[in-house]
């Protein structure tokens, strides 16, 4: 590995967007590096699991983020402001196709926990159980559940992401591990703050 490459693979988000929006090709290709992956999958799952409409999506999110390279403000975080973009373009979605989904399928790498003393064997229908409880909330709600538990993204970050004070963020999680508690009593499933 060269020296330059390895400027680039060490180089802080912030740092890379600002070359972007000096035209740096390679600092784009390694923000998508970075974070085609994980926005795939995040957008997979807003999206219902649909594979062209994510990959399209990220696309989108990507050419977005090349043209607003240059308004990106000093000073921010680049992961919000990238998971926003990609947000936005999905509630837009929402609005011109008026979609209500189908499944989510939750990722194994989830951070919840099985109750403690429940059989191995239990773990297909726990998580068929969450997964369905997931889909029976509102999308606002289903957002902020995606972002903490799969990206493992911080309240503030999911805030910044939806446009919406912490405040609400807090009271989303409040209400979603509720309701999700409430509807997966027979697990008694251990929600992590």
């Amino acid at each position: 590995m060269n020296w330059r490459k390895r400027t680039y693979q060490s180089a802080s988000d912030e740092t890379l967007i600002q070359w972007v929006a000096q035209q740096d090709k390679r600092a784009f290709d390694t923000l998508y590096e970075r974070y085609a992956t994980p926005l795939y999958r995040y957008l997979y799952r807003l999206l219902w699991k649909n594979q062209a409409l994510a990959e399209d999506f990220l696309q989108d999110t990507f050419l977005r983020v090349l043209q607003a390279a240059n308004k990106f403000e000093a000073g921010k975080t680049f992961r919000p402001w990238l998971y926003s973009i990609a947000h936005n373009l999905c509630k837009n979605e929402y609005r011109r196709k008026a979609i209500r989904g189908e499944a989510v399928e939750l990722g194994e790498d989830m951070t919840w926990e099985m109750p403690k003393g429940a059989a191995t064997h239990d773990e297909d229908q726990w998580r068929a159980a969450l997964s369905e409880a997931v889909n029976g909330l509102s999308e606002a709600h289903k957002s902020v559940f995606l972002l903490r538990y799969e990206q493992n993204l911080e309240l503030a970050e999911i805030a910044e992401i939806l446009s919406v004070p912490l405040g609400t963020v807090k009271s989303r999680m409040f209400h979603l591990q509720k309701r999700l508690a409430k509807e997966l009593e027979a697990f008694q499933i251990l929600l992590e703050s």
